[in-house]
């Protein structure tokens, strides 16, 4: 009985190591993310309009030239006849506020904090309902990939939430 019992929970550490090791992978990559998205919101923050714009036409050009149907480069370059200076300083507020939040999550997890968890489940769960009110009015499956790893994300947050309420 005992050696039964014991096989058991070794299957459980086990099971457990993985599940830890990408629930700090999934961290590390919200912290980058969330470092990219406020350097983002910096750039977009500081720059003039009419530079984002041309460096946009600029940057598409190109590439319209080599294939005119390319979607990527048609959608950029389209965009860049609607951008005004408050959409780039909405842009620049959301990209900022996101980045830092996630920032801010991030390492308050790695050091640790129990309500850093739950705050995280929360800020990521809210973002889910963003992406799928985006998807749901224009579907995309990149969308899609985003919702599923974000959805993967709360649920390892979660998980290692309640194995560190109840070993605390």
């Amino acid at each position: 009985m005992f050696m039964n019992n014991m096989f058991s929970q070794s299957k459980v550490i086990q099971f457990k190591k993985p599940l830890h090791k990408l629930f700090e992978l999934s961290i590390l990559w919200k912290a980058v993310e969330g470092l990219f998205e406020g350097l983002a919101g910096l750039f977009a923050w500081f720059v003039p309009t009419q530079t984002v714009i041309n460096w946009l036409q600029w940057s598409e050009w190109r590439e319209l030239q080599e294939d005119p149907d390319d979607l990527v480069a048609n959608f950029v370059h389209n965009l860049s006849f609607h951008i005004s200076s408050q959409v780039k300083f909405l842009v620049a507020l959301y990209l900022l506020a996101q980045g830092l939040m996630k920032l801010w999550l991030s390492f308050s997890v790695w050091r640790g904090r129990l309500w850093a968890y739950l705050g995280y489940e929360i800020f990521i769960s809210l973002i889910i309902v963003y992406e799928l009110f985006r998807w749901v009015r224009r579907p995309g499956w990149w969308l899609i990939i985003f919702i599923i790893i974000d959805a993967v994300t709360v649920w390892l947050i979660h998980h290692e939430y309640q194995n560190k309420k109840f070993s605390a």
